[in-house]
């Protein structure tokens, strides 16, 4: 039992022949060693050498001194008168300074990803407003809620908001350009379309720019929506196009 043990383990370690020194308990004798000299190590075994044969060195021996297998010693001698004595040259001067790293190359060349927020309410059927993340919702919501009651386009229940931020996750390793952007942003937009919106109401210079990139052309601008509101000429610009849509 104990030598099948040995034997598998020896298996596990990829270890299919092995030659023991000495015999171990337990286990039948081995056939591979000297029946008179059962413990002898390698260090130990003599072998008359003539002059054409050199000394059998054992490898255990040669990885524990750490030198090539000798050579015959006639080769040897030979070998060392022909190789000419060359003088030894100085060593170059190592540069102490240390190139920078190719991350950090790849990181500058290819730039920072653009970073930019938008909320997506729909606050009617087929209108979308698209606002700067950076504009509180808690001022455009009641506001735009007003307008499109006023027309009857304001829905009974008006969906939580859709957040679109950019990049999606911090990570040097994804292509995060502009045109990765742009292609994410236009799913977002085609997602919306499919639910019917038709026209969109833009408030901040973000909300405009993006989505004039996806091809998409605002049916009503808003660059400050606190201007707008103490506005009259502003709030009736904004009054007269929706009034062509609640014509339609």
């Amino acid at each position: 039992m104990l030598e099948q043990r040995r034997v598998d383990y020896l298996k596990s370690m990829g270890i299919t022949v092995w030659l023991p020194r000495r015999e171990l308990p337990h286990a039948p004798a081995s056939r591979w060693m000297a029946e008179d000299s059962p413990s002898e190590r390698h260090e130990h075994i003599h072998i008359e050498s003539t002059h054409d044969h050199a000394r059998p060195v054992a490898a255990a021996d040669l990885l524990r001194a750490g030198q090539p297998m000798p050579a015959h010693p006639e080769v040897a001698e030979e070998i060392v008168k022909e190789t000419p004595s060359e003088p030894v040259k100085p060593a170059a001067p190592v540069s102490t300074d240390l190139a920078p790293p190719a991350e950090d190359t790849v990181v500058a060349s290819v730039g920072e990803p653009p970073r930019f927020a938008l909320e997506f309410m729909q606050l009617s059927g087929s209108g979308i407003w698209v606002v700067d993340a950076n504009i509180p919702l808690e001022q455009v919501a009641p506001f735009a809620g007003r307008v499109l009651a006023a027309f009857g386009m304001k829905p009974s229940v008006v969906p939580q908001p859709v957040s679109f931020r950019w990049p999606f996750i911090e990570s040097r390793h994804q292509d995060q350009s502009e045109a990765v952007a742009v292609q994410a942003l236009r799913a977002q937009w085609q997602y919306f379309s499919s639910q019917g919106a038709g026209y969109v109401i833009t408030v901040g210079a973000n909300a405009q720019s993006w989505m004039n990139k996806i091809d998409v052309k605002e049916h009503f601008h808003i660059a400050d929506l606190e201007a707008l509101m103490s506005s009259a000429s502003a709030k009736r610009a904004l009054w007269l196009s929706l009034h062509g849509l609640a014509e339609r």
